[in-house]
């Protein structure tokens, strides 16, 4: 099967289709580990955590695009809200969902370029 770019992924941000807005997915999953040697050998046994996803998203300013995300960045508290990202676009077969909070937003303005925003969601608890 050949290589498809992934111009179609679709991310949903609390219900809200984001995609015409963004630019950019980066989806990193991580876990922490901890190193803990043996007495009376040299092996280290690898005590490993569960695994944490980060989501980073950038695009271009749109009102539409704000409304869904700058409100929930200065909730107070946070609000917990769903999200699914799928890569290859709606027809794809890869669909993550779990729920997030939008950890940081950010606009920037230039006299050269069109507006741009970057958001990082960090989800809490599964994402599969």
């Amino acid at each position: 099967m050949a290589f498809n770019s992934g111009f179609e992924a679709v991310i949903n941000v609390n219900s809200n289709d984001i995609s015409a807005y963004t630019e950019k997915v980066q989806v990193d999953v991580k876990r922490n580990d901890q190193k803990l040697p043996r007495l009376g050998a040299n092996q280290v046994a690898r005590l490993v955590g569960p695994a944490e996803t980060e989501i980073k998203l950038e695009g271009w300013v749109d009102p539409a695009l704000t409304a869904v995300l700058f409100p929930l960045a200065v909730d107070s508290p946070p609000t917990l809200v769903p999200i699914s990202y799928q890569p290859e676009g709606a027809a794809g077969t890869d669909t993550r969902t779990g729920n997030g909070y939008v950890l940081d937003y950010m606009e920037e303005t230039d006299a050269k370029d069109p507006a741009k925003w970057s958001a990082t969601i960090v989800v809490n608890g599964d994402w599969a």
